[in-house]
């Protein structure tokens, strides 16, 4: 355990059913937040065991016990991370990456293990996406589906969203997984932009929550074989 996550044992009474799936959702149980309840219905529906990381939201939303009962007995493994909350902050998405893979290095070594056959990954809070992208192309193999809530790079009026350009290892290493499939990050890309060309490039399944929203996406995507992509699997 380390001291930028909390653990809890959510759905550890069925130990013969270890997660199959890993849940990365920024915003979870017991979040008062809509991307929380979204993540929430997910794992619900699917009925799937899971690990879930996410993030300690306390300091910027209110709590919602009764979505902790939905998931109750599906949430194999939980650690909510202690990172700076932010939606598109550069040192908080690393932040929050960094946590994360040593949360999954500390199950590695639990008897569970992390045996999965797919990463469940959402965003409104882009920091996800980014996890999610780096835990595919550490574990070849995973089927990644990504779940979108908004436009990530556009904002509640159209306009392009500002935000930090990311720069370092990580940024690198990313983009050295998109550059296998032909694609190249603008220099001045924001972190909103590559949270979308991650998903949309790196995920097997994007799932978007109406057709509007899925056209008004793929329409603003200016790289032929990003859209390309996308096309392919785009689901709602």
């Amino acid at each position: 355990m380390t001291p930028s996550q909390r653990s809890s044992p959510a759905g550890s009474d069925d130990p013969s059913a270890p997660a199959t799936r890993l849940v990365i959702a920024y915003a979870f149980a017991p979040d008062a937040d809509t991307s929380a309840v979204a993540a929430v219905k997910r794992v619900a529906v699917d009925g799937e065991p899971c690990d879930v990381i996410s993030n300690d939201l306390r300091a910027i939303r209110g709590r919602d016990d009764s979505l902790e009962e939905v998931v109750a007995g599906l949430v194999r493994r939980r650690a909510v991370l202690d990172t700076p909350p932010m939606f598109g902050g550069w040192s908080s998405i690393l932040s929050f990456c960094r946590a994360g893979q040593r949360t999954l290095r500390a199950w590695d070594g639990q008897p569970a293990g992390t045996a999965y056959t797919s990463v469940y990954s959402r965003a409104h809070f882009i920091a996800a996406h980014f996890l999610a992208a780096l835990v595919v192309r550490e574990r070849p193999g995973l089927s990644w589906r990504a779940e979108m809530s908004d436009p990530l790079s556009r904002s509640a009026t159209g306009e392009p969203r500002e935000g930090p350009v990311p720069r370092g290892a990580v940024a690198e290493d990313l983009a050295e997984a998109l550059a296998a499939r032909g694609v190249r990050m603008d220099p001045a890309a924001t972190t909103y932009e590559w949270a979308e060309t991650l998903a949309y490039t790196l995920a097997d399944e994007v799932v978007f929550t109406s057709a509007g929203q899925r056209d008004y996406c793929l329409a603003h995507v200016s790289d032929d074989r990003v859209r390309a992509a996308l096309e392919g699997k785009a689901v709602v």
